[in-house]
């Protein structure tokens, strides 16, 4: 079995976390609720010649956030979320 990044106890605690401060979805609107996923991995993209771009090797964590009502999706910074065991 494979865990993820965040265990049930810390994806509920941002979950309140973002909801405290975004109670509305800024798509809709509607203060629906909001499912929070598992932390993805975003690339940094950087500058290279000759094809103009590619992936830099970093990757920033984020916390995707979906909308019950909509399905829009933010993203946070995970790094406050994630407690190292």
């Amino acid at each position: 079995m494979t865990l993820g990044v965040m265990n049930y106890e810390e994806q509920q605690k941002a979950l309140q976390a973002v909801q405290r401060k975004y109670s509305r979805c800024p798509n809709c609107g509607i203060a629906a609720g909001a499912e929070i996923g598992d932390v993805v991995g975003l690339p940094v993209m950087e500058r290279t010649i000759p094809s103009g771009v590619g992936l830099g090797g970093q990757v920033i964590p984020a916390l995707p956030v979906t909308c019950k009502n909509c399905g829009h999706i933010s993203l946070f910074s995970a790094k406050e979320f994630i407690t190292s065991d």
